[in-house]
């Protein structure tokens, strides 16, 4: 191969390097203007069962709180503080946490702190990659939905 070929492969190389990365840039970088959103939330809760689902990214720290009452606490940066990248609800003795980091994430992240009642048994299940810090402070990261 020529000097003259190769150095025309790699321009070709870099032109297609930077079409991608700019069409990349314009809906999947989009989580650097996105404001940070915190919240908290709380949910009477009189049962004696609770399953935690956590889908999306993220990470959750489970914490005894008060009783009949479970308080969830997230802070969520990037794509996940976007309107329409997550939810939180308690309905059927479920809490149901759900935020994604959406295209290539930079500056995106997930945390949540759920309060739970003392007296209550806990049963969690979590999307692939989610952290779960549980209640005797054993960290986990989920490989695989559980």
């Amino acid at each position: 191969m020529s000097e003259r070929t190769g150095a025309k492969i790699v321009l070709a190389l870099a032109l297609a390097t930077l079409v991608a990365l700019t069409g990349v840039s314009t809906g999947a970088l989009d989580d650097l203007d996105a404001s940070p959103r915190d919240g908290r939330r709380q949910f009477v809760f009189d049962g004696t069962r609770l399953s935690v689902v956590v889908h999306g990214d993220g990470r959750a720290r489970l914490r005894y709180g008060k009783k009949n009452e479970v308080t969830v606490t997230r802070k969520l940066t990037g794509a996940a503080a976007k309107k329409g990248n997550s939810s939180w609800s308690l309905e059927d003795q479920v809490l149901r946490l759900f935020a994604r980091c959406t295209g290539i994430a930079i500056n995106c992240s997930v945390e949540y702190v759920v309060h739970l009642p003392p007296d209550v048994d806990v049963f969690v299940s979590a999307s692939p990659g989610v952290t779960i810090m549980d209640l005797n402070g054993a960290q986990q990261t989920c490989d695989v939905e559980v």
